[in-house]
């Protein structure tokens, strides 16, 4: 169709989550359009098992944080949680939980509170130890013998963890887990290693804390 494209390095797509319980708190307090808005709202952040996903509950009396607000608090919250505090990446694996909050008679309403939400998930996360994450892929690579070592040094360049050595009809079979920033190209790699005569196939496996010495160099790009 004579379309131009611009090809770059393909992206990652990284991630945050939290590495310890965390607090946070904010007081949505404001104006808009003569209309007086009030929301106070704590809530506490804490890790969840890895694959869990998030989870928002509520550990607070109704007499505190009534149910008809509880609606724009989770909307609050599930929007907060697709912006990390890091890099703006999505966080994934977090335990939110409402613990407090106060409400004012007449001037609190549910967008106020989805407000307060929002900020208050931002702080809890900032007191939780944020974390950056990345996607780890499962490699199988079969190779001829006479390669392996080839294989196996350049998995290492690429902060590859072996999980698995085994023959297969003449060829080894190696599985590993690599960091998805660490294997692109790897096609023309794995080809030039062993002559064209070893396979692969990649999978996503999970996603892993990226090794502190790496992080600002990723977050500043």
């Amino acid at each position: 169709y004579k379309v131009q494209a611009n090809a770059g390095r393909p992206m990652v797509a990284y991630r945050e989550s939290v590495s310890k319980k965390g607090e946070g708190r904010f007081t949505f307090e404001r104006e808009i359009g003569g209309e007086n808005l009030f929301a106070s709202l704590t809530l506490q952040v804490a890790p969840a098992a890895a694959g869990a996903g998030n989870t928002i509950d509520f550990d607070v009396s109704t007499s505190i944080i009534p149910t008809e607000y509880r609606k724009g608090i989770e909307e609050g919250i599930a929007d907060a949680l697709l912006t990390g505090v890091l890099g703006n990446f999505a966080i994934i694996d977090t335990k939110v939980t409402v613990i407090g909050g106060q409400t004012h008679a007449t001037d609190s309403s549910e967008v106020a509170f989805r407000s307060a939400a929002v900020m208050a998930l931002r702080d809890a996360v900032g007191h939780a130890g944020p974390i950056l994450l990345e996607p780890i892929m499962l490699l199988e690579i079969e190779t001829p013998e006479e390669h392996l070592g080839d294989v196996m040094g350049d998995l290492n360049s690429r902060r590859g963890r072996i999980r698995e050595i085994k023959a297969t009809n003449d060829l080894q079979v190696v599985q590993a887990d690599v960091p998805l920033a660490e294997v692109f190209g790897y096609a023309t790699s794995l080809r030039s290693l062993t002559k064209g005569r070893a396979s692969y196939t990649m999978e996503p496996q999970a996603f892993e804390p990226v090794p502190a010495s790496m992080e600002n160099s990723i977050l500043n790009r």
